[in-house]
Parts: structure tokens; C-alpha cells; sequence
């Protein structure tokens, strides 16, 4: 019986090294992304921005782009708060 439980033990004891390893080596490399990945941005976001700064910058009234009609906007019941 004291085979088995130090078998059952030593197993257990490796896998948590393992994960251990692997938790830290993602931890690792996400900080060298951090700091010395790229700076600039995707050419998809860049894109993006200058056509919400395009739109932004047409619209003189001070609103935003759209609004939702009143119809649609009420069609669906809003969840209560769950708060006491």
C-alpha cells in the first residue's frame, strides 16, 4: 500500500511541476512580448481609426453617427439589477 501512495504521490508531484513550468514559461514570454514587441498599431485598426476620425470629424452636430430608433432600442425588457 505504501508503494502505490508514494507512486500516487510522485505523479501528482509532477504534474504540478509541470504546469508550473509551463504557467511560468507563458508568463515569461508574454512579458518579453511586452517589452520588446512592436509598438505601432495592425494596418486594420489603422484603417479603422482614420474612418471613424473621417466620420467624427463630418458630423457637425455633435451626435454620434447613428442613433437607435426608439422602436428598436425598447423592444427588449432590460434585466433587473441584482443588487438588493
Amino acid at each position: 500500500m505504501a508503494v502505490l501512495n508514494a507512486l500516487v504521490v510522485t505523479a501528482f508531484l509532477l504534474l504540478l511541476a509541470a504546469s508550473a513550468a509551463v504557467v511560468g514559461s507563458m508568463m515569461l514570454l508574454a512579458l518579453f512580448d511586452w517589452a520588446f514587441g512592436k509598438k505601432s498599431k495592425l494596418p486594420i485598426i489603422n484603417e479603422m481609426t482614420e474612418q471613424n476620425t473621417g466620420i467624427m470629424e463630418s458630423n457637425e452636430s455633435g451626435e454620434p453617427p447613428s442613433t437607435p430608433d426608439a422602436e428598436v432600442a425598447n423592444s427588449k425588457p432590460k434585466p433587473e439589477s441584482l443588487a438588493a
